[in-house]
């Protein structure tokens, strides 16, 4: 097997870090493992090798360097591992969220992880770890190429009039004031699912990726149209805990009520809103639907309400939909929140087949079930995303150019 065929991807978060080992050329994944409560003492992993899988207790509390120490040594083990060696690996994707003008997959360097640090405060719970995670695999992990894949990436093609804010053209080019969208490697890959399954491209899907973090997407011919999400992941649809859209005179107003600095405020809007904020109660769908509270209600039919907007505006856009497809935790196992979103979409000729819907949550076949009615003039597809192997291609298409670069 090639060596650039052996991608690794990382996937980091505050206090997690998830990761799978993948053979590009059989479209194969050779490892995975999941970090949680990194940080702490008892963090838990778990992890597989081929068939070989197994939990540990994990002494993480000096952060991300032991996580991946610990994965070296299961990935090269001599009966458990999946590799003969570090050297076996071609390349390290990382599915990274926000560098501004940087929104495309791009080697790891030091000018890119400063210019990541300048947009740490509008990505607080992303760009700080990644930057941690990217210099430790840089100091480990000597001479194997490291490519950030941005999850604004795949939003590059959405046109101006679609991503300027009003704002003063001076500080929208001092500091790159834009909207750049997010989830780019799960839209990016129903684009390229839903074409392989289609045989087509020229299709208009509107990509629902529903989860801890949400974002509609309008994709014409395999390309971003528009998304839902802004500058920052803050924007669109409100998530787990953070709020979605909100006038940003309310924020300014309760900032001076409440004499909060900009760091008090977004603590607040990155960790205390959204789906938490709204409901009291919890930001996870599964334990406001369980809830007889009427805030969680409440919540739900907010949701409910944001993502039917979007999914109107998004249609308005592209002058219809041919697809519209549910990814994501909730997309992928919530037919009761699917069904909400379709009801009373007649105008678009989007019907459910409700039988169809039930059936299709848990474990779902690559490309997808289609839950759409015979009679819906909109196919309907829950698609389970693969944002990893997204982020794969990606490092292995960076490290052949660079190869081709050098070979110039």
């Amino acid at each position: 097997m090639n060596k650039k065929d052996t991608i690794l991807v990382v996937n980091v978060g505050s206090t997690s870090f998830k990761y799978k080992l993948f053979n590009m050329e059989k479209g194969q994944c050779l490892a995975r493992g999941k970090i949680e409560n990194v940080f702490t003492a008892t963090a838990e992993y778990t992890w597989k090798n081929g068939l070989r899988q197994g939990k540990e207790i994990l002494d993480a509390s000096a952060g991300y360097g032991m996580c991946i120490q610990r994965m070296i040594e299961l990935l090269t083990d001599k009966a458990a591992g999946v590799i003969p060696g570090l050297n076996a690996i071609g390349g390290v994707g990382f599915k990274a969220v926000l560098a501004g003008r940087i929104n495309y997959p791009v080697k790891v360097t030091q000018q890119l992880l400063r210019e990541m640090g300048k947009y740490a405060f509008a990505a607080p719970a992303h760009n700080p770890p990644y930057i941690e995670a990217m210099q430790t695999f840089s100091d480990r992990m000597p001479g194997i190429p490291l490519v950030a894949s941005f999850e604004t990436g795949f939003h590059r093609t959405i046109p101006e009039a679609h991503y300027v804010y009003a704002l003063p053209q001076q500080y929208r080019e001092k500091y790159g004031l834009r909207k750049y969208g997010f989830h780019g490697a799960s839209h990016g890959y129903v684009a390229w699912k839903i074409s392989q399954r289609t045989g087509r491209e020229d299709l208009r899907i509107i990509s629902c990726h529903l989860g801890g973090s949400s974002s509609l997407c309008a994709i014409q011919n395999g390309k971003s149209l528009d998304t839902t999400m802004g500058f920052s992941p803050q924007a669109g649809i409100p998530n787990n805990n953070r709020n979605g859209d909100l006038d940003v005179f309310a924020v300014l107003y309760l900032m001076e009520q409440e004499k909060l600095t900009p760091l008090q405020m977004r603590e607040i809007l990155s960790t205390n809103s959204g789906l938490l904020g709204l409901s009291g109660i919890s930001g996870d769908m599964r334990v406001l639907k369980k809830s007889e509270d009427p805030r969680a209600k409440l919540t739900i039919d907010h949701l409910v309400y944001c993502v039917k907007k979007y999914l109107g505006g998004l249609f308005a856009e592209m002058n219809g939909a041919d697809v519209i497809t549910f990814s994501g935790g909730i997309g992928e196992n919530d037919s009761e929140l699917r069904q909400k979103i379709c009801e009373n979409m007649d105008c678009f000729g989007i019907r459910l087949n409700q039988q169809a819907n039930q059936k299709a949550t848990g474990e779902l076949p690559a490309d997808g079930v289609e839950i759409s009615a015979p009679n819906s003039k909109i196919k309907i597809i829950v698609l389970p995303t693969n944002e990893e192997w997204m982020v794969a291609m990606n490092t292995r298409k960076v490290i052949e150019q660079e190869e081709q670069n050098e070979m110039r």
